[in-house]
C-alpha cells in the first residue's frame, strides 16, 4: 500500500472508530483533535517546507492510530479496506 493510499486508510479507520459507539469519549476527542490538526493550516511545521510539511502530521497521524488501536475491530478494517478501494 502506497503512502497516500495507507493515509487514507487511516483516515477512514479513524472515521469508524470516531462514528462506533463502543468508542470512549477520551478517544473521540483525540480522533478529532488529530483530524484538525491534520486539516488546520497552522501546525508545527507547516506544509510550506518541502517534504518535512507533511511529517508532524503523519507522526500525529500515527499517534492518533497508536492510542486507538484497541478499538479498531475487524469490521472497522474492512470497512476501510473497502471505501479505499482494497
Amino acid at each position: 500500500m502506497g503512502i497516500f493510499k495507507s493515509i487514507k486508510y487511516n483516515f477512514f479507520l479513524l472515521r469508524y472508530v470516531l462514528s462506533s459507539k463502543s468508542t470512549s469519549l477520551k478517544k473521540k476527542f483525540l480522533i478529532v483533535g488529530t483530524i484538525a490538526y491534520f486539516i488546520l493550516p497552522t501546525d508545527f511545521i507547516p506544509e510550506l517546507v518541502p517534504f518535512l510539511g507533511i511529517t508532524d502530521d503523519a507522526a500525529a497521524l500515527v499517534a492518533c492510530i497508536s492510542a486507538i488501536t484497541s478499538s479498531v475491530t475487524p469490521e472497522i478494517k474492512e470497512k476501510a479496506l473497502k471505501r479505499i478501494g482494497g
